[in-house]
């Protein structure tokens, strides 16, 4: 089960990997307008319901 979770976590890593890379790119050349010192972010599992 433990090898199973593991190529799980490598699957899901490659998938998100293009996306995360164009963030990035879009971030450099597009800045936020104002610079701000706290930055909120949920986990995805808030987005999609409620936790268990």
């Amino acid at each position: 089960m433990y090898r199973l979770l593991i190529l799980k976590r490598w699957i899901e890593a490659i998938f998100i990997f293009p996306f995360a890379w164009w963030g990035k790119q879009y971030a450099k050349k597009h800045p936020l307008a104002e610079e701000y010192d706290l930055f909120f972010s949920s986990p995805f599992t808030m987005w999609v319901g409620r936790r268990r």
